[in-house]
Protein backbone atom coordinates (compact mmCIF):
# COMPACT_ATOMS: atom_id res chain seq x y z
CA UNK A 1 0.00 0.00 0.00
CA UNK A 2 1.38 3.40 -1.03
CA UNK A 3 0.57 6.52 0.96
CA UNK A 4 1.12 10.24 1.10
CA UNK A 5 0.81 12.36 4.23
CA UNK A 6 -0.13 16.03 4.08
CA UNK A 7 0.81 17.83 7.31
CA UNK A 8 -1.68 20.68 7.49
CA UNK A 9 -2.16 23.85 9.51
CA UNK A 10 -5.10 26.22 9.29
CA UNK A 11 -4.34 29.81 8.33
CA UNK A 12 -7.91 31.05 8.77
CA UNK A 13 -10.84 29.74 10.83
CA UNK A 14 -12.44 26.57 9.44
CA UNK A 15 -16.15 25.82 9.50
CA UNK A 16 -16.25 22.04 9.26
CA UNK A 17 -18.95 20.40 11.33
CA UNK A 18 -20.39 17.07 12.40
CA UNK A 19 -23.92 15.71 12.10
CA UNK A 20 -25.66 18.73 13.63
CA UNK A 21 -24.01 21.10 11.14
CA UNK A 22 -22.70 23.39 13.88
CA UNK A 23 -20.37 21.47 16.19
CA UNK A 24 -16.85 21.70 14.71
CA UNK A 25 -15.30 18.42 13.67
CA UNK A 26 -12.50 17.43 11.31
CA UNK A 27 -14.24 15.01 8.96
CA UNK A 28 -12.48 12.78 6.44
CA UNK A 29 -15.56 12.68 4.12
CA UNK A 30 -15.58 16.50 3.93
CA UNK A 31 -11.89 16.62 3.04
CA UNK A 32 -12.33 13.84 0.50
CA UNK A 33 -15.22 15.78 -1.02
CA UNK A 34 -12.99 18.84 -1.41
CA UNK A 35 -10.34 16.63 -3.00
CA UNK A 36 -12.88 15.31 -5.52
CA UNK A 37 -13.95 18.88 -6.32
CA UNK A 38 -10.43 19.97 -7.21
CA UNK A 39 -9.78 16.73 -9.09
CA UNK A 40 -12.77 17.58 -11.28
CA UNK A 41 -11.47 21.15 -11.68
CA UNK A 42 -8.19 19.73 -12.99
CA UNK A 43 -9.98 17.48 -15.47
CA UNK A 44 -12.47 19.82 -17.09
CA UNK A 45 -11.24 18.82 -20.55
CA UNK A 46 -12.92 15.42 -20.23
CA UNK A 47 -16.40 14.73 -21.56
CA UNK A 48 -18.90 14.47 -18.73
CA UNK A 49 -19.40 10.72 -18.99
CA UNK A 50 -15.66 10.06 -19.07
CA UNK A 51 -15.17 12.43 -16.15
CA UNK A 52 -17.75 10.56 -14.05
CA UNK A 53 -16.23 7.21 -15.00
CA UNK A 54 -12.68 8.22 -14.06
CA UNK A 55 -13.81 9.93 -10.88
CA UNK A 56 -15.68 6.79 -9.87
CA UNK A 57 -12.65 4.63 -10.56
CA UNK A 58 -10.53 6.73 -8.18
CA UNK A 59 -12.93 7.98 -5.52
CA UNK A 60 -15.71 5.42 -5.78
CA UNK A 61 -19.40 5.65 -6.65
CA UNK A 62 -22.58 3.63 -6.18
CA UNK A 63 -21.14 0.80 -8.26
CA UNK A 64 -17.59 0.50 -6.93
CA UNK A 65 -15.52 1.22 -3.87
CA UNK A 66 -12.97 4.00 -3.70
CA UNK A 67 -9.40 3.07 -4.59
CA UNK A 68 -8.12 5.60 -2.07
CA UNK A 69 -8.42 5.55 1.70
CA UNK A 70 -8.32 8.96 3.38
CA UNK A 71 -7.76 9.31 7.11
CA UNK A 72 -7.40 12.38 9.32
CA UNK A 73 -5.12 12.53 12.34
CA UNK A 74 -5.56 15.37 14.80
CA UNK A 75 -2.22 16.76 15.98
CA UNK A 76 -3.15 19.98 17.76
CA UNK A 77 -6.65 21.00 16.74
CA UNK A 78 -8.08 24.04 18.54
CA UNK A 79 -11.86 24.00 18.80
CA UNK A 80 -13.43 27.36 19.64
CA UNK A 81 -15.35 27.75 22.89
CA UNK A 82 -17.42 30.64 21.55
CA UNK A 83 -19.38 31.20 18.37
CA UNK A 84 -17.66 32.94 15.49
CA UNK A 85 -19.63 36.17 15.85
CA UNK A 86 -18.86 36.37 19.56
CA UNK A 87 -15.16 35.79 18.99
CA UNK A 88 -14.63 38.47 16.34
CA UNK A 89 -16.30 41.18 18.43
CA UNK A 90 -15.89 44.69 17.09
CA UNK A 91 -14.40 43.43 13.83
CA UNK A 92 -17.72 41.75 13.05
CA UNK A 93 -19.02 44.33 10.57
CA UNK A 94 -16.46 43.65 7.85
CA UNK A 95 -15.80 39.98 8.59
CA UNK A 96 -19.33 38.64 8.95
CA UNK A 97 -20.17 39.67 5.38
CA UNK A 98 -18.01 36.86 4.00
CA UNK A 99 -19.05 34.51 6.83
CA UNK A 100 -22.77 34.96 6.24
CA UNK A 101 -24.67 31.87 7.38
CA UNK A 102 -22.06 30.58 9.82
CA UNK A 103 -21.79 33.51 12.23
CA UNK A 104 -23.49 31.54 15.01
CA UNK A 105 -21.33 28.43 14.51
CA UNK A 106 -18.42 27.19 16.56
CA UNK A 107 -15.31 26.58 14.48
CA UNK A 108 -11.78 25.23 14.23
CA UNK A 109 -9.35 28.03 15.02
CA UNK A 110 -6.43 29.23 12.94
CA UNK A 111 -3.16 27.55 13.88
CA UNK A 112 -4.77 24.13 14.25
CA UNK A 113 -2.59 21.26 13.04
CA UNK A 114 -3.65 17.92 11.59
CA UNK A 115 -2.56 15.30 9.06
CA UNK A 116 -4.39 13.99 6.03
CA UNK A 117 -3.15 10.52 5.09
CA UNK A 118 -4.17 9.11 1.71
CA UNK A 119 -3.41 5.46 0.92
CA UNK A 120 -3.74 3.57 -2.36
CA UNK A 121 -2.40 0.36 -3.89
CA UNK A 122 -1.67 2.23 -7.11
CA UNK A 123 1.20 4.73 -6.69
CA UNK A 124 0.30 6.46 -9.97
CA UNK A 125 -3.08 7.50 -8.57
CA UNK A 126 -1.36 9.21 -5.64
CA UNK A 127 1.26 10.94 -7.79
CA UNK A 128 -0.90 11.93 -10.79
CA UNK A 129 -4.27 12.54 -9.16
CA UNK A 130 -4.23 12.93 -5.37
CA UNK A 131 -1.17 15.16 -5.01
CA UNK A 132 -2.17 17.58 -7.82
CA UNK A 133 -5.74 17.82 -6.49
CA UNK A 134 -4.57 18.52 -2.94
CA UNK A 135 -2.05 21.05 -4.27
CA UNK A 136 -4.83 22.90 -6.13
CA UNK A 137 -6.98 22.82 -3.00
CA UNK A 138 -4.22 24.42 -0.93
CA UNK A 139 -3.35 26.96 -3.64
CA UNK A 140 -6.83 28.20 -4.50
CA UNK A 141 -9.43 27.00 -2.02
CA UNK A 142 -10.25 26.10 1.54
CA UNK A 143 -11.82 23.36 3.62
CA UNK A 144 -15.29 23.51 5.12
CA UNK A 145 -18.12 26.00 4.71
CA UNK A 146 -17.21 29.37 3.19
CA UNK A 147 -14.08 27.85 1.67
CA UNK A 148 -14.52 30.14 -1.35
CA UNK A 149 -14.57 33.20 0.91
CA UNK A 150 -11.16 32.85 2.51
CA UNK A 151 -12.12 30.59 5.39
CA UNK A 152 -10.57 27.15 5.90
CA UNK A 153 -7.34 28.12 4.13
CA UNK A 154 -4.48 25.79 5.00
CA UNK A 155 -0.79 25.32 4.42
CA UNK A 156 0.44 21.78 3.88
CA UNK A 157 3.52 19.66 3.29
CA UNK A 158 4.04 17.47 0.21
CA UNK A 159 2.15 19.80 -2.12
CA UNK A 160 3.39 21.51 -5.27
CA UNK A 161 4.08 25.22 -4.99
CA UNK A 162 1.87 27.73 -6.78
CA UNK A 163 4.23 28.14 -9.74
CA UNK A 164 4.21 24.38 -10.34
CA UNK A 165 0.42 24.26 -9.95
CA UNK A 166 0.05 27.00 -12.57
CA UNK A 167 2.01 24.83 -15.01
CA UNK A 168 -0.45 21.94 -14.74
CA UNK A 169 -1.81 20.93 -18.13
CA UNK A 170 -5.30 22.04 -17.04
CA UNK A 171 -4.19 25.66 -17.47
CA UNK A 172 -3.50 25.12 -21.19
CA UNK A 173 -7.04 24.17 -22.20
CA UNK A 174 -9.90 26.39 -23.33
CA UNK A 175 -13.04 26.80 -21.25
CA UNK A 176 -15.19 23.73 -21.91
CA UNK A 177 -16.83 22.56 -18.69
CA UNK A 178 -20.18 23.69 -17.30
CA UNK A 179 -18.75 23.44 -13.79
CA UNK A 180 -15.74 24.93 -12.00
CA UNK A 181 -12.72 23.83 -14.04
CA UNK A 182 -9.25 25.24 -14.60
CA UNK A 183 -8.38 26.60 -18.02
CA UNK A 184 -6.14 29.07 -19.83
CA UNK A 185 -8.56 31.84 -18.78
CA UNK A 186 -7.79 31.50 -15.06
CA UNK A 187 -6.38 34.66 -13.49
CA UNK A 188 -4.62 34.70 -10.14
CA UNK A 189 -4.24 37.85 -8.03
CA UNK A 190 -2.25 38.10 -4.81
CA UNK A 191 -1.92 40.67 -2.07
CA UNK A 192 0.97 43.05 -2.57
CA UNK A 193 1.57 43.32 1.16
CA UNK A 194 1.34 40.80 3.97
CA UNK A 195 -1.44 41.35 6.50
CA UNK A 196 -1.10 41.53 10.28
CA UNK A 197 -3.79 38.91 10.78
CA UNK A 198 -6.41 36.91 8.93
CA UNK A 199 -9.02 39.39 10.24
CA UNK A 200 -7.30 42.24 8.40
CA UNK A 201 -7.07 40.08 5.29
CA UNK A 202 -10.77 39.18 5.38
CA UNK A 203 -11.60 42.88 5.74
CA UNK A 204 -9.48 43.65 2.66
CA UNK A 205 -11.21 40.90 0.69
CA UNK A 206 -14.60 42.23 1.73
CA UNK A 207 -13.56 45.64 0.40
CA UNK A 208 -12.45 44.13 -2.91
CA UNK A 209 -15.49 41.88 -3.29
CA UNK A 210 -18.31 44.05 -2.01
CA UNK A 211 -17.23 47.67 -1.72
CA UNK A 212 -14.87 47.95 -4.68
CA UNK A 213 -16.29 45.17 -6.81
CA UNK A 214 -19.92 44.22 -6.53
CA UNK A 215 -21.17 47.79 -6.20
CA UNK A 216 -19.56 48.68 -9.54
CA UNK A 217 -21.69 46.22 -11.51
CA UNK A 218 -24.50 47.97 -13.39
CA UNK A 219 -27.31 47.47 -14.00
CA UNK A 220 -27.84 46.10 -10.51
CA UNK A 221 -29.73 43.06 -11.79
CA UNK A 222 -26.48 41.80 -13.36
CA UNK A 223 -25.03 41.32 -9.86
CA UNK A 224 -27.21 38.22 -9.62
CA UNK A 225 -25.04 36.54 -12.24
CA UNK A 226 -22.31 36.16 -9.65
CA UNK A 227 -23.99 33.22 -7.89
CA UNK A 228 -27.69 32.79 -8.50
CA UNK A 229 -30.13 31.00 -10.80
CA UNK A 230 -30.40 32.61 -14.22
CA UNK A 231 -33.93 34.02 -14.61
CA UNK A 232 -36.31 33.44 -17.52
CA UNK A 233 -35.12 29.99 -18.54
CA UNK A 234 -37.11 26.79 -18.24
CA UNK A 235 -34.67 25.10 -15.87
CA UNK A 236 -32.85 27.80 -13.90
CA UNK A 237 -29.46 26.65 -12.69
CA UNK A 238 -27.81 27.85 -9.54
CA UNK A 239 -24.15 28.33 -10.25
CA UNK A 240 -21.13 28.89 -8.09
CA UNK A 241 -19.39 32.24 -8.24
CA UNK A 242 -16.40 32.41 -10.52
CA UNK A 243 -13.66 33.16 -8.03
CA UNK A 244 -12.05 31.79 -4.90
CA UNK A 245 -10.58 33.83 -2.07
CA UNK A 246 -7.85 32.16 -0.05
CA UNK A 247 -4.83 32.80 2.15
CA UNK A 248 -1.25 31.56 2.02
CA UNK A 249 1.98 32.06 3.94
CA UNK A 250 5.45 33.11 2.82
CA UNK A 251 8.18 33.00 5.49
CA UNK A 252 5.58 33.24 8.23
CA UNK A 253 3.81 36.23 6.66
CA UNK A 254 0.13 35.96 5.65
CA UNK A 255 -1.05 37.04 2.19
CA UNK A 256 -4.37 36.66 0.41
CA UNK A 257 -5.14 35.43 -3.08
CA UNK A 258 -8.12 35.74 -5.44
CA UNK A 259 -8.37 33.17 -8.22
CA UNK A 260 -10.79 33.88 -11.06
CA UNK A 261 -12.03 30.61 -12.64
CA UNK A 262 -14.60 31.21 -15.40
CA UNK A 263 -16.64 28.33 -16.76
CA UNK A 264 -19.56 27.76 -19.15
CA UNK A 265 -22.41 28.17 -16.71
CA UNK A 266 -24.58 30.29 -19.03
CA UNK A 267 -23.33 29.12 -22.40
CA UNK A 268 -26.11 29.17 -24.97
CA UNK A 269 -28.63 31.15 -22.94
CA UNK A 270 -29.92 34.48 -24.34
CA UNK A 271 -29.27 37.05 -21.63
CA UNK A 272 -31.33 39.89 -23.06
CA UNK A 273 -30.37 43.53 -23.68
CA UNK A 274 -27.48 42.34 -25.87
CA UNK A 275 -25.66 41.03 -22.80
CA UNK A 276 -23.50 38.08 -23.80
CA UNK A 277 -22.06 35.30 -21.66
CA UNK A 278 -18.60 36.74 -22.29
CA UNK A 279 -19.63 40.13 -20.97
CA UNK A 280 -20.90 38.59 -17.74
CA UNK A 281 -17.64 36.98 -16.72
CA UNK A 282 -15.66 39.89 -18.14
CA UNK A 283 -17.53 42.13 -15.71
CA UNK A 284 -15.84 40.35 -12.85
CA UNK A 285 -12.55 40.15 -14.69
CA UNK A 286 -12.61 43.93 -15.02
CA UNK A 287 -13.31 44.38 -11.33
CA UNK A 288 -9.88 42.98 -10.54
CA UNK A 289 -8.22 43.19 -13.94
CA UNK A 290 -9.24 46.32 -15.84
CA UNK A 291 -7.72 45.72 -19.26
CA UNK A 292 -8.70 49.13 -20.57
CA UNK A 293 -7.39 51.26 -17.74
CA UNK A 294 -3.65 51.09 -18.26
CA UNK A 295 -3.45 49.90 -14.64
CA UNK A 296 -4.41 46.36 -15.46
CA UNK A 297 -2.60 44.41 -12.78
CA UNK A 298 -3.82 46.13 -9.65
CA UNK A 299 -6.80 46.90 -7.44
CA UNK A 300 -6.43 50.29 -5.85
CA UNK A 301 -7.18 50.94 -2.20
CA UNK A 302 -8.04 54.59 -2.82
CA UNK A 303 -7.65 57.28 -5.46
CA UNK A 304 -3.91 57.13 -4.79
CA UNK A 305 -2.58 54.99 -7.64
CA UNK A 306 0.50 54.06 -5.61
CA UNK A 307 -1.65 52.43 -2.92
CA UNK A 308 -2.94 49.15 -4.30
CA UNK A 309 -3.99 45.86 -2.75
CA UNK A 310 -3.59 43.21 -5.43
CA UNK A 311 -1.23 42.29 -8.20
CA UNK A 312 -1.73 39.73 -10.93
CA UNK A 313 0.44 36.63 -10.67
CA UNK A 314 1.93 35.99 -14.07
CA UNK A 315 1.81 32.54 -15.61
CA UNK A 316 2.44 31.70 -19.23
CA UNK A 317 -0.76 30.27 -20.72
CA UNK A 318 1.28 28.78 -23.55
CA UNK A 319 3.57 26.53 -21.48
Amino acid sequence: MHRITFECETITPMFMAGADGKTPELRAPSIKGALRFWWRALNGHLELEELKEREGEIFGNTEQRSKVLLRVREVDVIYSNTTFLASIGRKAHDIKYLAYGVEDHYYIEEGSRFEVVVSCKNYEIIEKHIKPAFSALVAFGGLGAKGRNGFGSIKASNVDDIDTVLRYSAFKQEIQARYTALSSKVKVFEGVYSVRSWEVGISDLKFIYADNGKKKIYPKKNRAYIAAPYPNVETPERHAKLFFMSFFEVKGEIYYRITFIPYQYLSGYPLGNKVSYDSIFKTWTQVIYDEGSGMNDNIYNSSDQDDFLLKKREHNDNH
